[in-house]
């Protein structure tokens, strides 16, 4: 998208225009909103398998991480973590 102001805006609005369109001729042509959404933009799938690997990921990262960490700096990590949850300061041990 183009920012506004720039000479993008009105290609942008001209796409919104398109898109509007678009979905007119799918809702009267009796397209579901599955494939009426996966023919408006074609990389969908993508983009949601791309979400879910980064999640997938992002969880076995936190894993990982702990793992390498020793138990005591895991519990010091949390006492901060409880003090700033809490407002409290953390207890220095």
């Amino acid at each position: 998208m183009g920012k506004p102001g720039s000479s993008g805006r009105s290609a942008w609005i001209e796409g919104l225009a398109h898109l509007i369109s678009d979905l007119r001729e799918g809702i009267q042509a009796g397209e579901d909103d599955h494939t009426l959404a996966h023919r408006l933009l074609p990389g969908l799938d993508r983009a949601l398998e791309r979400r879910a690997a980064a999640a997938a990921l992002g969880r076995l990262g936190g894993r990982a991480r702990a793992e390498k960490l020793s138990p005591t700096r895991r519990a010091e990590i949390a006492r901060q973590a409880a003090a700033a949850r809490w407002g409290q300061r953390a207890r220095e041990s």
